[in-house]
């Protein structure tokens, strides 16, 4: 759990949004917010992560299938879906967080984030990652034309 700590430390410490940490040593870090950092830390390191701490400023159903993608041994959260703790439960991996919401809403607070939307009815880590990486391109070429 010593990188979980230094994990999380690092999240408040380097003012960044996500942070990986893997036998003491930081391995991936992003101030980007969302979930791309996520799915960048994935295509770039994929095999790197397992078994890292993740520290996430959010943490919703999305990202923790993510982290479950992934293989990472812990994840703390500032704040977690009640849906993300139910997930990471069910496979066994430790967490903590500052607070735990019901729903992770979209950056306007208007509605569920499109990226919970778009793993609703999935609980497979595989398919999780292909309806994220469909939905940031969706909203990229939507930005593009709005």
């Amino acid at each position: 759990m010593r990188d979980l700590e230094t994990a999380e430390a690092r999240l408040t410490a380097d003012n960044v949004s996500i942070v990986f940490v893997k036998d003491g040593q930081t391995i991936f870090s992003s101030g980007k917010t969302g979930l791309r950092p996520l799915v960048e830390a994935i295509q770039i390191q994929d095999e790197t992560l397992e078994g890292s701490s993740m520290a996430d400023k959010v943490v919703g159903r999305a990202a923790a299938l993510l982290a479950i993608y992934a293989k990472v041994r812990s994840v703390y959260a500032s704040t977690i879906a009640s849906g993300a703790a139910q997930l990471l439960d069910q496979h066994a991996i430790p967490y903590r967080y500052g607070s735990m919401v019901k729903h992770i809403l979209n950056r306007d607070g208007t509605d569920i984030c499109p990226f919970e939307k778009s793993v609703r009815d999935t609980d497979n880590p595989e398919e999780a990652l292909q309806q994220i990486v469909e939905t940031i391109s969706h909203l990229s070429s939507k930005a593009k034309i709005g």
